[in-house]
């Protein structure tokens, strides 16, 4: 909310073009990702943050070096 306000934009408006999604699998990740793009085509968005995008392949693939 303090970025907005820095940037004298509405907070509430600003949290309401942020959408958020938690992969927890390989296949809901991908999942999440087939959506987001289809929600970019849909409606103008600027940016994707993919925070540790390695770790549920680390933890879906262990031990298959």
């Amino acid at each position: 909310m303090k970025i907005a306000e820095r940037y004298q934009l509405d907070p509430e408006e600003t949290l309401e073009n942020i959408r958020y999604a938690r992969g927890y699998t390989v296949e809901h990740l991908i999942a999440l990702l087939n959506f987001a793009a289809a929600m970019m085509m849909e409606s103008p968005h600027s940016l994707l943050i993919i925070d540790s995008i390695m770790a549920v392949f680390r933890n879906d693939y262990t031990g298959r070096g």
